[in-house]
């Protein structure tokens, strides 16, 4: 988004994205590099305003006084309402561009923000999910820690970080860029044949990377605490119960 910002709000002075080196009219790009889907279109478009009216009670659920005091829900609030902000990148705005069949050139400044906010949400979403697992893994088996970071404004100190996170990504990343052609967001605006490479996001690359990587670590961990807790347990009424029959 920094480019754009640099370049006075205009896509076509970005170096790379300038969609004028290739046709004169947006009109063009929709004609010859398009492909209008409006089937596909009308379905996202759909499905998305389904999804965002029904996330509004939950998240207001959420917001009730005897939930929003617990960490847990704090940190599915945030989630909550950063998915319904993306909702409305990946599939009201996919399903409009969709139906008209446009590409990155069609539209460059409303596809270069939409791609950046949609990037930016993907991204924060994923470090929210993350600090979940680990809130309801301190929770069950740390409750002690979890006093100590998520006790009261600390829970909004912690959500901090992914909100920077996402602005980093929004703002210092190259974004995602839609065409019907392919029917998704993809870094590369289609522009030129040979510079794939050249529009490359290597943090949104390590984000996922390491997202997964640290999930499944955390939900492994939890796995494998929770089956040795519960094999104490049997232990332990086995013997309990030998010690009564004995006893008798």
């Amino acid at each position: 988004m920094e480019w754009l910002i640099a370049a006075g709000g205009d896509a076509n002075r970005i170096y790379n994205f300038n969609c004028s080196e290739k046709y004169a009219t947006p009109e063009e790009f929709t004609l010859k590099d398009g492909t209008p889907r409006p089937v596909l279109g009308y379905i996202d478009l759909l499905y998305g305003t389904i999804i965002m009216m029904l996330y509004v009670p939950c998240l207001c659920v959420m917001m009730q006084k005897e939930n929003i005091r617990l960490s847990c829900f704090k940190i599915m609030f945030l989630l909550g309402f950063i998915d319904l902000c993306a909702i409305g990148v990946n599939s009201v705005t996919t399903g409009i561009l969709l139906i008209e069949g446009a590409v990155y050139c069609s539209h460059p400044n409303a596809i270069f923000i939409a791609g950046s906010l949609g990037l930016g949400l993907w991204c924060a979403a994923c470090l929210i999910c993350l600090i979940l697992v680990l809130n309801r893994v301190l929770d069950i088996l740390f409750p002690t820690l979890v006093k100590k970071y998520f006790s009261g404004s600390r829970t909004t100190m912690v959500l901090m970080i992914p909100v920077a996170y996402g602005l980093y990504f929004i703002f210092l990343t190259p974004p995602l860029l839609f065409t019907s052609k392919y029917q998704a967001w993809f870094f590369d605006p289609f522009i030129y044949a040979d510079k794939t490479l050249e529009y490359q996001n290597y943090p949104h690359t390590a984000n996922n990377l390491f997202i997964v990587v640290a999930t499944c670590a955390l939900y492994g961990y939890f796995c494998a605490a929770i089956a040795k807790q519960f094999r104490k347990r049997v232990e332990s009424t086995n013997k309990r119960s030998h010690s009564q029959v004995s006893w008798h």
